[in-house]
């Protein structure tokens, strides 16, 4: 017995709001702690799409989340 479609899909939608909301107050979603200013130091090519990754714990996400 799992979990409905219907509430992992409201899951996953409150998820990517908390992890924008972090981002938005220059914070990793995955460790909260402080991103660096310059962002730009921390980006990466992943299958031809640029990620951001965090320096303290190495969590990716892309850039249109950044």
């Amino acid at each position: 017995m799992g979990i409905p479609n219907g509430i992992l899909h409201d899951l996953r939608a409150i998820r990517r709001t908390i992890e924008g909301v972090m981002l938005q107050y220059g914070r990793c979603p995955h460790c909260g702690r402080p991103l660096p200013a310059e962002l730009e130091r921390y980006t990466l090519l992943r299958e031809g799409e640029p990620v951001v990754y965090c320096p303290q714990c190495g969590a990716e996400w892309g850039v249109q989340d950044a």
